[in-house]
């Protein structure tokens, strides 16, 4: 499973949208505070991975708990001159793949303002949000 989370950072850091794609469960489920419910579906969590890869500035992982099948990691960013706070919840499968990711962000403003960026992000990729 550390070849999962190798390849991980390597697609934060490089944007590879075929290096998440081999990431990524076909299942795979995520949840963040910019949606009412969970985005499910491996071409939809590859598009909206791909928009907060550009909307948000200055991603960076501080502190990283990393079980076996599942990775607590701290990060900060940016979004448009709002800093923010955050963690991604990330759950493997048996076979290694990211079957569940759940982002959690704060401060509330940072968050509103990741949504506001996220849907004209999506506008442009023809891709809706909600």
């Amino acid at each position: 499973m550390t070849q999962t989370y190798d390849a991980w950072r390597r697609f934060i850091a490089g944007r590879d949208p075929a290096l998440l794609e081999s990431l990524l469960a076909d299942e795979v489920v995520f949840s963040a505070p910019t949606y009412w419910k969970p985005r499910t579906g491996k071409v939809t969590v590859m598009i909206v991975l791909m928009a907060v890869t550009e909307v948000l500035e200055d991603f960076t992982y501080h502190r990283e708990w990393i079980d076996e099948r599942d990775w607590a990691l701290e990060f900060s960013a940016r979004v448009g001159d709002l800093d923010l706070k955050g963690i991604d919840l990330v759950s493997l499968d048996g076979a290694g793949k990211i079957s569940g990711l759940e982002v959690l962000i704060r401060p509330p403003n940072a968050v509103a303002a990741l949504r506001a960026a996220m849907e004209q992000k999506l506008r442009e990729l023809q891709a809706p949000l909600s």
